[in-house]
């Protein structure tokens, strides 16, 4: 409605402006009649299957993670480790917009999903050169924590696009607002993400005490290929259509900036992140290494892990 007010208002006295703004009522008009091709029930079904395939992939790497973290040198780990956040936050910032208006929510996702295989791929060859780490492990585990950083600043936002396009489509096709459907999607997502993790993490101290650490690993980059192919052919929901707006090119690198400027409770953020990122790099690069593996062995990792997240799902209701 306010495309086709502004088309209303301009036409008489811009043609290039009057253009653009029929461009835009268009593509919604076109959304709108796109949207009624797919019922409730098939937006829950695409996106369930969109969340089995996406945790699947994401705890594979998690798993294989932890386990690698607790074999190579501290120091190849930590090295690991800041490639990888550094290459998530320019991601975040620069390459995860673009991609994601350029892909769409669902090809974005799996273009993010497809640059962990090398994440995954890195530890493998370690696996295989252990315990020698040579040049060529070096090399290989920081393209792979480079590559994966990347792929992660890409798929969360699309990640996140999707989501916002079954809730606004599930919402749209009966009576259900929009919070209420958000928050349906994020109990299916929350209970696949974590559901995944918890078996995959026990399966993997399961499999270690029986096989080798190449086995486990060729083992979880199996099942992480084959999530990413499958999450290919899950259908993609309409979303709304977004005006392009020439924008300078550090426009949304600097929104958190903005907002913490606009509003200052933004910033109460700041420590959960700060911790966050303390707390998963201690916990996955030493604890697991200096710790569990030193004094339980390292087929103990994945139960603990297991653990940690099992505890965190049972408090969620808490906080």
């Amino acid at each position: 409605l306010q495309c086709h007010r502004a088309h209303v208002l301009t036409r008489s006295s811009s043609p290039a402006c009057s253009h653009r703004h029929w461009c835009i009522r268009s593509r919604y008009l076109d959304w709108v009649r796109s949207s009624g091709t797919m019922s409730r029930r098939q937006i829950l079904l695409w996106f369930t299957l969109f969340s089995v395939f996406f945790s699947l992939t994401l705890s594979s790497v998690l798993v294989v993670l932890n386990l690698a973290s607790s074999q190579v040198s501290s120091r190849l780990a930590g090295t690991s480790s800041g490639c990888l956040y550094v290459a998530y936050t320019f991601s975040a910032l620069f390459l995860g917009p673009a991609v994601g208006l350029r892909l769409g929510a669902k090809r974005a996702t799996s273009f993010g999903l497809s640059l962990y295989l090398f994440y995954l791929g890195s530890f493998l060859l370690a696996a295989l050169r252990a315990p020698k780490e040579g040049t060529a492990v070096w090399a290989s585990c920081i393209t792979g924590a480079l590559l994966g950083g990347l792929g992660s600043g890409v798929l969360w936002p699309a990640q996140g696009a999707y989501f916002s396009a079954c809730a606004s489509q599930y919402a749209a096709a009966g009576d259900t607002s929009v919070g209420a459907a958000s928050a349906l999607f994020a109990g299916i997502f929350a209970g696949c993400y974590l559901a995944s993790q918890v078996l995959l993490q026990l399966t993997g101290s399961q499999l270690l005490a029986h096989v080798s650490d190449v086995a486990v690993f060729a083992t979880y980059c199996g099942i992480a290929l084959v999530a990413i192919v499958l999450m290919a052919f899950t259908r993609t929901v309409p979303e709304p259509p977004k005006a392009r707006v020439a924008r300078p090119w550090y426009f949304d690198a600097l929104a958190a900036a903005r907002l913490a400027r606009q509003d200052r409770r933004a910033l109460l953020l700041a420590p959960t992140s700060i911790g966050f990122g303390l707390s998963s790099s201690m916990s996955v690069y030493y604890v697991n290494k200096a710790v569990i593996t030193e004094f339980l062995g390292k087929e103990n990792v994945g139960y603990l892990s297991a653990v940690a997240v099992a505890t965190a799902t049972l408090m969620s209701p808490v906080w």
